[in-house]
């Protein structure tokens, strides 16, 4: 993605060439490449996901350590939230956006509300700085922090089975003993009680 926005000045140009010997679809690609929404959203999503390559390779390596996975999930998300809360960040985004957008004489804009909106979301903001920062950068970020949390932090219980794989057996701890124990323990009990309902007379 860094690629691509590196080289979106070639990317127009070819596009422009190519509408000029009469085709249709590079004409459709320009029209939406030279809109400040296609802009502002490639320099938000390279960013935002230029944080998650490292975690991304760790997760598809074949040598992937699943606990381990946990600690560096934690990293990006602790970077992504503080990214959030730093007005600076998106104020740099946004210059970037613009300074892409000024090259081909695209000003910055808020989208035309209307009455029902169904594929934008409709924001109160007049300016464009608050509105892509509400419309895009907000909800781009939280929805990835969420699938972060919901697929690798909320599991962490279930990866910590991994250390019971013999070739890993070395990366037990006390915790991670300590949490198998109860788990065992509440296994036990359960299937104790289930025993001694079957068993109990009816009436």
């Amino acid at each position: 993605m860094y690629t691509f926005k590196a080289a979106n000045p070639v990317v127009v140009h070819s596009l422009e060439y190519l509408k000029d010997n009469i085709d249709d679809k590079a004409g459709q690609y320009l029209s939406a490449n030279l809109r400040f929404e296609f802009i502002i959203a490639l320099v938000v999503a390279e960013h935002i996901l230029s944080g998650t390559v490292a975690l991304t390779t760790f997760l598809q390596s074949t040598k992937c350590d699943l606990v381990q996975a946990i600690s560096e999930s934690r990293v990006v998300v602790k970077q992504l939230h503080d990214e959030r809360n730093d007005p600076f960040v998106w104020q740099a985004l946004y210059d970037n956006a613009v300074e892409i957008a000024e090259e081909f004489e695209i000003n910055p804009y808020v989208p035309r509300r209307t009455g029902r909106q169904i594929h934008r979301a409709s924001h109160p903001f007049a300016v464009p700085l608050e509105y892509w920062k509400v419309s895009l950068y907000y909800v781009f970020l939280d929805h990835l922090l969420q699938e972060i949390e919901t697929r690798i932090l909320q599991s962490e219980s279930q990866f910590v089975a991994e250390y019971i794989i013999p070739a890993k057996l070395h990366g037990l701890t006390c915790t991670t003993l300590c949490f198998w124990n109860t788990v065992l323990i509440l296994v036990a009990v359960i299937s104790m009680m289930r025993s001694f309902l079957d068993e109990k007379p009816d009436g």
